[in-house]
């Protein structure tokens, strides 16, 4: 008798062993997806104009079972034209961000992903994601849809040999979203509901984790991405006749130097700045541009005006 009492439970941990690697779980610790969101409008010239990464955050508690919520971080980049294109370098400022009004926990047994919604005091669970659906099956209130319903209509594996979930609400499988094992949506984990789908819509752009980036955005802290402006720089003509154009300076210092160090000009930059060289001498000039933690220096030179051919007689 006791030898079977003590066979049961060894029996219990090595099946759901069993079960727990036939299937990869999404809610890793640090895992995080950037997503594009993309303008459909002809009129705007933009590819798109936000990135937010969306990434696992701690553990949380609740009525003793284990929920994870979601941070949102928002990318940082030049922004520039009338319709204030995103430009790169895109980097993920990581001094500020929010959170997902939802909790979420993962059930590996069940190959299922809950949502918990807290109303007041009102607590609401429904299926994310689940894993264990077949061909035919239901999903109650997708994510993807305005539906109640959707229906798996078919499942197939990824380029990475991952289980694949195709879901719709029409008959023929017409406009699917899938989501994928190990990995989520269509458009990531987290889908916000923030689109309308006929002027705007989301792109999964990159997914990784702390430890394996995967060539993502980078994340740097507000002051470093001010640094990073001195990559953008755009300075023109070199040589230079009059008015020297400098691009993307936004809170830097620009001072111009002699070959022999004296100082000559200093000015404290906005986004673009022109400074007026037409009263230089021609030479050779130092171009010193620093921001919060880095400087930069170049060469100018400065050429002489063409002396007008009016100034000069016929003979």
């Amino acid at each position: 008798m006791f030898k079977k009492l003590l066979f049961a439970p060894l029996f219990i941990f090595f099946t759901l062993n069993l079960i727990s690697q036939d299937y990869e779980p999404i809610l890793k610790k640090d895992a995080f997806w950037d997503v594009i969101k993309v303008n459909r409008s002809s009129r705007n010239p933009c590819h798109y104009n936000q990135i937010n990464r969306y990434k696992i955050d701690k553990d949380t508690i609740i009525d003793d079972k284990t929920y994870k919520k979601i941070k949102h971080y928002a990318a940082i980049g030049t922004r520039s034209g009338l319709y204030e294109c995103l430009h790169s370098p895109y980097i993920i400022d990581t001094t500020k961000f929010s959170f997902s009004n939802h909790y979420y926990r993962e059930d590996i047994a069940e190959k299922k992903i809950y949502r918990l919604e807290i109303e007041e005091n009102d607590k609401i669970e429904n299926i994310y994601y689940d894993f264990s659906l077949k061909v035919g099956d239901t999903l109650k209130y997708p994510i993807f849809a305005f539906s109640k319903f959707a229906t798996v209509w078919k499942i197939d594996r990824d380029d990475e040999n991952r289980n694949r979930f195709w879901l719709t609400t029409k008959n023929d499988g017409a406009t699917p979203y899938f989501y994928t094992e190990g990995l989520g949506g269509k458009y990531g984990f987290y889908h916000d509901q923030d689109y309308d789908f006929r002027s705007t819509y989301p792109r999964l752009a990159c997914r990784g984790n702390d430890m394996v980036n995967n060539n993502c955005n980078l994340t740097l802290n507000s002051a470093e991405f001010l640094d990073t402006r001195l990559l953008q720089l755009k300075i023109f003509p070199n040589p230079v006749k009059d008015i020297l154009t400098i691009q993307n300076t936004e809170n830097s210092t620009v001072k111009i130097y002699s070959v022999k160090g004296s100082l000559l000009k200093k000015v404290t930059a906005k986004t673009n700045l022109e400074i007026d060289m037409s009263s230089f001498n021609t030479g050779v000039y130092i171009l010193e541009i620093s921001s919060v933690n880095n400087q930069k220096k170049y060469k100018i030179l400065k050429q002489l005006k063409p002396i007008p051919t009016f100034l000069f007689k016929q003979k």
